[in-house]
């Protein structure tokens, strides 16, 4: 039984470990030399070839058929996918919370929408696109982007265009009462559109599957192995209705195969520890990735166009730089598993002591009048309440939030709860509520700026955590791809992604969103009380709760990597095995107890 076992995992495999011959396993195998001279007369095929459509194979178009020219389409492919998923859904999510109501929760969903969909198919793509032509694959890809962004898109044609505050009658302080048609449906989430965003979101995860299982393992087959490095770190830069009573179904043959494939994968110990520990910063990175720009927002008193392009500054050069770098120092360095594992070890330690100063680097909340500050006529009062003796009789509404900054520094939720008669200009006068050592009475439209003084501090710490976070995603790629067989590498990428997305995408955005709604300050609440949009959020909160919950996530899921996955699925011989290096030295130390303690991340 033990030599089937290895007779059937010798076929088409080049290390299952390290990419290091193992001595007295397998005789078979071919040495380091000769799979790299094998990859590099491959790399001369392609560049041979032609390349076109039908007939039309131009010599100008020859360059498309090498692994460089594979490579640039792959990434532009890449940065479009980047901008859909990980930029413009996200720097909008606080946008289309006000828009459609919603709470930091459903956006969570929206934005998990995409992980749903991508880890549904992730199996069935990596099955049957790894033995079929991969770029049309990735043509498929392209064009399941483009259908998912304009579905994503319709919401905004099918409503209209957005009228903030035109059914508000008189938004100064008047005695005569205001009132707001529809205020119920305004105030109410606005679920049908919700489900529009998810579709758009779930019709991308689509396209998304072929992008980083059949496309990253294409890089790898096409190319020699000390080079696949380089190749991948440079590519993440840019990073059937059928029921079981249908007689159709009795035609599932693939089925067993499918599923001795994946418990091959879940018995290989290195694989499944660096797949857990993938999980323990993807809930994380998910998370934050997701709502970065609202924590831009509310932090720094930022408007969404600002917040996101700060952290565009941050997301973007960090990603590129951490990966370049780490791809350029495996590649030079030739660096063997052992010390990919432990440079992933020491970047991701080094950002969790990045991560750590967030706590005492914040920014405290802008003064709101009645939500975290008094009322100047209401100064002894410990009370915080929107509506006081200034402003009773304004007959203000709570349904729209329009800020005012007052000259007395104080942020007030409109110009209606400011005491406010007059406007000229964008200047108000006359605000009852708002006085200064001047005795004036004025106030400007939009929120105050705000006073903190550790915005510098908080983006450069950030940066550098973006980093090093990204500087670990290459070394354990790379290991990934080589604890396999070669015949398993695009399935275990597959098999990696299912779990990455079941246990850290899916549920970070969700749980992030809900804890930011634990943030909360100051709610929009129709008249039977239910909540839509979070207006203020409590800053220091926020902070504490966000560095809490994305490191508990991570020491948890470490924990069980580290105490079960050795001892549950270490039962294939093949896999336990540490390979050794030509001086005799282990290359490979307790693997699995290097990796089960790795939080490492990759992108969506």
């Amino acid at each position: 039984m033990f030599k089937l076992q290895l007779r059937t995992m010798d076929k088409g495999t080049d290390n299952p470990v390290c990419n290091e011959e193992i001595p007295n396993v397998r005789q078979t195998s071919t040495s380091p030399v000769q799979r790299i001279s094998i990859k590099e007369d491959e790399s001369q095929n392609l560049e041979e070839g032609s390349c076109g459509w039908g007939t039309f194979t131009p010599d100008c178009l020859k360059y498309c058929n090498t692994p460089k020219g594979y490579l640039l389409f792959y990434s532009l492919l890449a940065i479009v996918q980047g901008i859909i998923v990980n930029g413009l859904v996200n720097i909008n999510l606080s946008t289309i919370e006000k828009r459609y109501n919603l709470a930091s929760f459903y956006s969570g969903i929206i934005s998990s929408s995409y992980d749903i969909s991508f880890c549904a198919l992730c199996l069935f793509v990596a099955f049957y696109g790894q033995k079929g032509h991969k770029p049309r694959w990735l043509t498929f890809s392209a064009f399941m982007l483009g259908l998912g962004s304009i579905v994503f898109c319709l919401p905004q044609f099918i409503n209209g265009l957005y009228k903030y505050g035109a059914e508000l009658k008189g938004s100064l302080c008047s005695f005569e009462n205001n009132h707001c048609e529809n205020c119920a449906l305004l105030c109410s989430p606005n679920f049908n559109f919700l489900y529009i965003f998810i579709l758009g979101q779930l019709l991308c995860g689509v396209g998304g599957v072929p992008l980083y299982t059949l496309g990253t393992a294409y890089i790898d087959e096409c190319v020699p192995h000390e080079k696949s490095s380089l190749y991948i770190g440079c590519y993440f830069v840019f990073s059937v209705d059928l029921q079981i009573n249908d007689s159709r179904w009795l035609g599932a043959w693939w089925i067993g195969f499918l599923m001795c494939w994946v418990l091959m994968m879940l018995k290989n110990s290195v694989f499944m520890c660096l797949t857990i520990s993938t999980c323990t910063e993807m809930v994380s990175l998910a998370g934050l990735g997701t709502f970065l720009p609202k924590f831009m927002e509310t932090q720094f008193g930022q408007t969404a166009s600002q917040a996101a392009i700060l952290g565009g500054l941050v997301l973007a050069p960090g990603a590129i730089f951490g990966q370049i770098i780490s791809g350029i120092i495996i590649s030079k360095l030739k660096l063997g598993c052992d010390k990919m594992i432990k440079m992933a070890i020491i970047m991701t330690t080094l950002a969790l002591t990045c991560l750590a100063v967030f706590i005492f680097a914040k920014c405290d909340n802008v003064p709101l009048a009645g939500v975290n500050r008094p009322y100047e006529s209401t100064i002894t009062s410990n009370k915080f309440e929107l509506e006081a003796s200034c402003n009773a009789n304004c007959s203000c509404l709570q349904s729209f939030y329009n800020p005012i900054c007052g000259a007395n520094g104080v942020q007030y939720f409109s110009a209606c709860y400011g005491g406010c008669t007059h406007l000229t200009e964008q200047i108000y006068q006359n605000c009852s509520c708002i006085q200064n050592f001047n005795h004036t009475f004025v106030a400007h439209t939009g929120k105050c700026p705000s006073t903190c003084k550790q915005m510098p501090i908080i983006m450069c710490f950030l940066l550098i955590y973006v980093i090093f976070i990204f500087m670990s995603s290459i070394p354990v790629t790379v290991s990934t791809l080589r604890c396999v067989p070669d015949s398993q590498r695009s399935f275990s990428l597959g098999v990696q992604w299912v779990f990455v997305r079941l246990l850290g995408s899916i549920p970070g955005p969700v749980l992030f969103g809900a804890v930011i709604d634990k943030s909360c300050i100051l709610w929009n609440e129709d008249d039977s009380g239910i909540k839509g949009a979070c207006w203020v959020y409590n800053n220091a909160r926020m902070v504490h709760l966000l560095v809490a919950i994305s490191k508990f996530n991570s020491y948890q899921f470490c924990t069980i990597g580290c105490c079960i996955l050795p001892t549950k699925y270490s039962v294939n011989p093949l896999y336990s095995i540490f390979c050794e290096k030509n001086e005799g030295e282990k290359a490979c130390s307790p693997i699995a107890d290097h990796l089960a303690v790795t939080p490492t991340v990759f992108l969506r």
